[in-house]
């Protein structure tokens, strides 16, 4: 097999012309340092201009479209009425970090036009619990399905996820940091974060560049074959399942080809559709096409 084309030697300096040159004769020895590093000269292309313009119109293209989340995420927190409450808890402490998280985000990079039934925040800082007291002066706090705290404000039927950062667990470690989080995340479409103080975005999975391609892809398949609470049938497996499915049919995303082949393969959690639909939302009618 012959090796990649040389570039022009116009554009190198006369040490790796040289190089080149050596390159094109047969050597008896070659060690693999050299044949790395011969490789290499041979596969070098200094950048054009043109490729300097596309990256910088790539990296401006990408600072714009986070500046539009940005305004439209606050655009829709400000609509809603338990944010002033979160706005205040954030003016008042300094050492409390809050992260507005998964389908909100998710529908505002696919240009929804449906408005949000409910928010999802993660809390880091220091006493994180110090947080979902204030909550629960200004509203309900329950559990969600997973167990983790449920914040329903006053005067608004739109509830908020608020899960302390130290307490998420997803069968996995536990986590420390917002990247922990997202790391342990269902889908790459879900695994973003955006700090509500400073605007800063987190995106570990790259999941903005699936949207941007209308991919379905998984975070990860590796959650224990064990119950997403005590008691309960359903498992953490099943629902990453159910989830992956009925979201690529509502939003309308293209399964990727190896989340696809593990939905096929594990096809007998759809035992647990009656379980998952008690415990979550109504599937979407079409959610076993892929799979069957």
């Amino acid at each position: 097999m012959s090796g990649p084309a040389s570039p022009s030697l116009g554009r190198l300096a006369p040490g790796r012309v040289a190089l080149l040159a050596r390159a094109r004769r047969p050597r008896r020895c070659c060690s693999g340092k050299e044949k790395v590093e011969l490789y290499r000269l041979r596969s070098y292309r200094e950048p054009t201009p043109d490729d300097l313009t596309k990256n910088l119109a790539d990296t401006l293209k990408q600072m714009n479209g986070r500046t539009t989340v940005l305004e439209e995420a606050r655009a829709l927190l400000y609509s809603w009425s338990g944010w002033p409450v979160l706005d205040r808890i954030v003016e008042e402490s300094s050492e409390v970090q809050i992260y507005l998280t998964g389908g909100v985000l998710r529908d505002i990079f696919l240009k929804s036009t449906q408005a949000p039934r409910d928010f999802d925040f993660f809390i880091g800082g220091k006493e994180p619990q110090l947080v979902l007291e204030q909550l629960s002066q200004h509203g309900q706090l329950a559990t969600g399905p997973f167990g983790s705290p449920r914040w329903y404000p006053d005067q608004d039927e739109r509830h908020a996820d608020t899960v302390p950062i130290p307490s998420f667990y997803n069968g996995l470690w536990r986590c420390e940091d917002i990247i922990d989080v997202l790391n342990q995340f269902d889908f790459t479409c879900n695994a973003l974060a955006l700090d509500v103080r400073t605007g800063q975005f987190f995106d570990p999975q790259n999941g903005s560049r699936a949207i941007s391609r209308r991919l379905m892809q998984a975070v990860r398949f590796d959650y224990p074959e064990e119950p997403i609470l005590p008691g309960q049938v359903l498992t953490r497996n099943a629902v990453l399942w159910f989830r992956i499915l009925h979201y690529a049919a509502a939003r309308g995303l293209k399964i990727e080809s190896v989340t696809l082949r593990w939905l096929r393969n594990h096809a007998r959690y759809r035992k647990q559709a009656t379980q998952f639909e008690a415990a979550f939302f109504p599937l979407h009618p079409a959610y076993l096409d892929p799979v069957n």
